[in-house]
């Protein structure tokens, strides 16, 4: 029996989707109680925002510039520009984010510079699912 690892480009835009899903879920869940966490905790929860906009960014680019456009002949009834239009939006929410994480940086009181975090992770967490609805 082969056990060779046998690649699903399928299965792996699923896979990073639900990653990414996950992630926006464990950051939403925890925004709130950030204020009261240690100056470890917090610089860690920080790096792993600055992480996830970063994956969330590169994904998108890689499914924009590569994924969409060798797709676009083999299913063309995708709504690729619709999808585009989504990361685009997301782009918003995401320098909103970075912003937030970057102005936190340092901070005792982080209150004021992660304000607009969770509306915009809510943000990110709607359109991805508007997102996610196409795989």
């Amino acid at each position: 029996m082969n056990n060779e690892f046998q690649p699903n480009v399928a299965n792996d835009i699923r896979r990073i989707h639900s990653i990414i899903t996950r992630a926006l879920n464990v950051s939403i869940e925890n925004i709130p109680s950030l204020r009261q966490k240690g100056t470890g905790v917090r610089d860690g929860f920080l790096n792993y925002l600055q992480c996830l906009a970063t994956v969330i960014n590169g994904h998108h680019l890689a499914e924009d510039e590569i994924g969409f456009p060798y797709f676009r002949d083999k299913i063309p009834e995708m709504p690729y520009d619709d999808m585009i239009l989504q990361h685009k939006e997301m782009v918003v929410e995401l320098e909103k984010v970075t912003a937030a994480v970057n102005a936190a940086r340092g901070m005792n009181d982080i209150s004021s510079s992660i304000a607009s975090m969770p509306e915009a992770l809510n943000s990110l967490f709607l359109l991805s699912g508007k997102n996610n609805g196409h795989q």
